[in-house]
């Protein structure tokens, strides 16, 4: 504002509430001056431009979220800070946490998710740790686990220790041969392979064997006691008594030329009878004897087959 040759400020230019002009009241000036807090940190103003020196203080960019622009006309700077949330279920369990001013509580449980195991459930030389528990194992597998050779695992079937694969040789069928029913004494049972058997040889009773030959079980369960050679000796009296009788027809015969014929003939009649008696018992003795021999060697015949 011009007045003849005086510039006048403008009340504009005036800091607010001072008189100016004619007796320092024509005018009032209404310029307002920002206090301090309103300017930026360090940068002087006012009066001479050194008159005030602001102390607002404007954060880091690195302070400021990602992208947000602050400062003159919210676009001198823009904030660079991003914030991640790695999400309630990443975070332990009751764990409180804020992200951009939203407060969170995690709910990952360690210990749900983690379940262990005594040392008795793991290999020796092995462990484990849970929540920073560590459990060293105690299993020994070879202490439980002891095989045996193949020769005592029958053939077609295997057992595996400790990976380790052992298959059997053990050949029952080779080993166990049928001697035959026919072989074995009647009434004994036996198995070969499962299969039941039972025994269908007779053996001949002690009396039909001859004397002193043993036989049976290892062949020396049962004796004989027929006595073959009382057959034999029989055999000979028989024919003793004959010749006997062969001698006493002839001396007789010889008497009758000398003596009365009629008490010859009773002499030798009544030598004749006992004579004859003698004979046929002899004879049936002999008889008996020998069905028995022929029945014991029947018996042994079929024995033997």
């Amino acid at each position: 504002m011009a007045i003849g040759a005086l510039e006048i400020p403008s009340a504009g230019d005036v800091r607010a509430g001072v008189g100016f002009g004619a007796s320092g009241v024509e005018y009032t000036g209404t310029m307002v001056v920002p206090s301090v807090d309103d300017v930026q940190e360090s940068v002087p103003y006012g009066s001479g431009g050194i008159e005030y020196t602001g102390v607002l203080g404007l954060p880091d960019v690195s302070e400021v979220k990602l992208l947000v622009g602050y400062g003159a006309n919210d676009t001198e700077y823009t904030g660079t800070l991003e914030s991640t949330d790695p999400g309630i279920s990443n975070v332990i369990k009751d764990t409180a946490y804020v992200i951009e001013s939203d407060a969170k509580t995690g709910t990952f449980d360690e210990a749900a998710r983690n379940v262990g195991v005594t040392g008795d459930k793991i290999l020796t030389g092995n462990s484990i740790t849970i929540q920073s528990i560590n459990t060293a194992g105690t299993f020994d597998e070879a202490a439980r686990n002891v095989g045996v050779t193949g020769d005592k695992i029958l053939t077609g079937n295997s057992i595996t220790i400790q990976s380790i694969n052992t298959a059997g040789t053990f050949d029952e069928a080779a080993r166990n041969t049928d001697p035959g029913e026919t072989n074995v004494v009647l009434g004994t049972t036996y198995k070969i392979l499962s299969d039941d058997k039972t025994g269908n040889v007779t053996l001949p009773s002690v009396g039909n064997v001859r004397l002193s030959v043993t036989y049976g079980a290892l062949g020396t369960e049962y004796t004989g006691t027929l006595d073959v050679d009382a057959q034999e000796v029989m055999e000979a009296q028989v024919i003793l008594l004959r010749s006997q009788v062969v001698e006493l027809s002839n001396d007789l015969s010889g008497r009758a030329q000398r003596t009365d014929i009629n008490s010859i003939n009773v002499e030798v009649s009544a030598e004749q009878i006992v004579l004859d008696t003698k004979l046929e018992d002899l004879e049936g003795c002999q008889r008996e004897i020998l069905g028995e021999l022929i029945d014991t060697r029947t018996e042994l015949s079929e024995h033997e087959h």
